[in-house]
């Protein structure tokens, strides 16, 4: 069996899910464990991609979203990572949405979703703007999910994606 590990990060946070993965996997038998912008070709012909996002207006970014659409007849696990709070209609929402990107004659294994940490930028101007409402109506909810997504992954939720991908190896 053969395992590729693709996936897109933006505040770093699927980067440590992607080493749990790693770590979780036979060695012998990763072909490629890095960043979408890196994959090469043989990477798509393992006999199982994991395949990591970051959230995004609800969904994948678009690089994983193109990686997903253009697959066919693979063995897939999605794995991502979802600022802007944990609770499971959001990460519902999430899921289905990155789900349609999925070309049907692939077949998904299985999907990992855990909370991350909200994107520096939004936190950024948020504060310099003191969470003011009137600058932009979103300020206060992006400091709340900062103070809630902060230190997120938990160890909690990378050993959970490390027993997920053991459990994907046996199913696979």
């Amino acid at each position: 069996m053969s395992y590729s590990i693709i996936y897109s990060t933006h505040t770093d946070n699927v980067i440590k899910l992607a080493g749990q993965i790693e770590a979780a996997l036979p060695k012998e038998e990763i072909i490629f464990d890095g960043r979408i912008e890196a994959v090469e070709d043989f990477a798509t012909k393992a006999d199982v991609i994991f395949i990591g996002f970051w959230t995004t207006k609800n969904s994948c970014d678009a690089k994983i979203a193109e990686l997903l659409s253009t697959l066919k007849n693979k063995k897939i696990a999605i794995f991502g990572t979802c600022g802007f709070g944990g609770d499971e209609k959001h990460f519902n929402i999430v899921k289905n949405n990155v789900l349609k990107n999925v070309d049907p004659s692939n077949q998904v294994l299985d999907f990992y979703l855990c909370l991350g940490r909200i994107g520096y930028e939004y936190v950024h101007k948020a504060k310099e703007a003191n969470g003011d409402p009137k600058v932009d109506f979103h300020f206060p909810m992006y400091l709340k999910f900062a103070k809630e997504d902060e230190g997120h992954p938990t160890k909690d939720e990378l050993d959970n994606v490390y027993g997920w991908a053991k459990s994907i190896v046996e199913k696979a």
